[in-house]
């Protein structure tokens, strides 16, 4: 993008995204005009937490940061501002180099891919003069090993779910709303076919129940981008008080404790 004429960039959702960065590069000018205050975009750039202090093993960079929605990260002495970012059926990546006028955009078509990640390494390598890696083969490995884990962790939990294994409490006991204070209420309701967990701000998920014996179960989302995962109740004094709700790491890592309301 380093030469790209703004005028000749095709109006489309790239297109776009090739604008808002050139900004970014330009420090909040647009063609001629200072649309955003220079030290608003320099703000955005400033570190305010350590992300990692670990020296890559596939990448020359020496530590990680995260700014004001952009991490940053030394690479071949140079300074790397980025963000990944993704919706049901895509992914991609956007970095730029402030001092080198780079910017490197990536878009797929998938979102069972880590090739958005390897494509920007090699084009910054390609770029800086880095010795050659073969960061697609590198990441294709070590998707399909991740695969490969993932889907015999699946299978282990669903052979448990399918054993019918009797749960500590009756179902009716687990059934009512739940709060956590970040995202808000989620509902434990009896249907036929069990138990089922329904969202206030997902109004179209619902997650069916099967249950790993005890007071934990297998949770399968409708949309397959969640994932299936345990599902643990906490109990105190045989009743229930709360829910842990996982979900898969490429939309949130870790997990969300809902307590029974």
């Amino acid at each position: 993008l380093q030469n790209l004429a703004p005028a000749g960039i095709l109006s489309s959702c790239a297109g776009e995204a090739a604008y808002w960065l050139l900004m970014q590069l330009y420090r909040g000018r647009f063609v001629v005009k200072q649309v955003v205050p220079k030290e608003a975009i320099l703000k955005t750039w400033t570190p305010q937490t350590i992300v990692n202090t670990n020296k890559s093993t596939l990448s020359p960079n020496q530590f990680g940061l995260y700014g004001l929605g952009w991490f940053i990260n030394d690479y071949a002495g140079r300074r790397v501002v980025s963000h990944d970012g993704g919706v049901d059926g895509f992914v991609s990546t956007t970095c730029f180099l402030p001092e080198e006028r780079l910017g490197i955009l990536v878009f797929t078509n998938t979102d069972a891919n880590n090739f958005y990640t390897a494509l920007r390494l090699q084009i910054l390598d390609a770029f800086l003069n880095q010795p050659y890696k073969n960061y697609h083969q590198i990441f294709l490995n070590g998707f399909r090993q991740q695969d490969k884990a993932e889907r015999e962790r699946i299978r282990r939990e669903r052979e448990r779910a399918a054993l019918g294994l009797p749960t500590s409490l009756p179902l009716k006991d687990y059934v009512g709303k739940y709060r956590n204070s970040v995202y808000g209420d989620a509902e434990v309701k009896l249907e036929k076919e069990g138990l089922v967990v329904y969202f206030e701000h997902h109004p179209t998920l619902r997650a069916p129940l099967k249950s790993k014996g005890e007071s934990e179960f297998l949770a399968t989302y409708s949309n397959p981008t969640m994932g299936i995962h345990p599902v643990p109740f906490k109990m105190t004094n045989g009743k229930v008080v709360s829910m842990r709700i996982k979900v898969n790491d490429f939309v949130e890592y870790g997990g969300y404790t809902f307590t029974k309301r």
